[in-house]
């Protein structure tokens, strides 16, 4: 599980990295305002995607699973 995590969390450091030389980047290209604005609005998109999706019938045994395997344990 350790080797997992370390590699999840090299995965997330190397992201963050890459969203930090973006940021930057369209800083340069465009007033530092506007990117802002622009990234969070793309946050928040991002956030509503994903509530849709853990909402969704389809998708929402992929997020119940912990939770029924608690109430089972108990």
């Amino acid at each position: 599980m350790g080797r997992v995590t370390s590699f999840y969390g090299l995965v997330q450091s190397a992201g963050q990295i890459l969203f930090v030389l973006l940021a930057g980047f369209l800083g340069d290209i465009f007033p530092l305002r506007m990117t802002i604005i622009s990234l969070a609005l793309l946050n928040l998109f991002s956030i509503m995607v994903l509530i849709w999706v853990m909402m969704h019938k389809r998708h929402q045994a992929l997020f119940l699973e912990a939770e029924r395997a608690q109430k089972k344990s108990a």
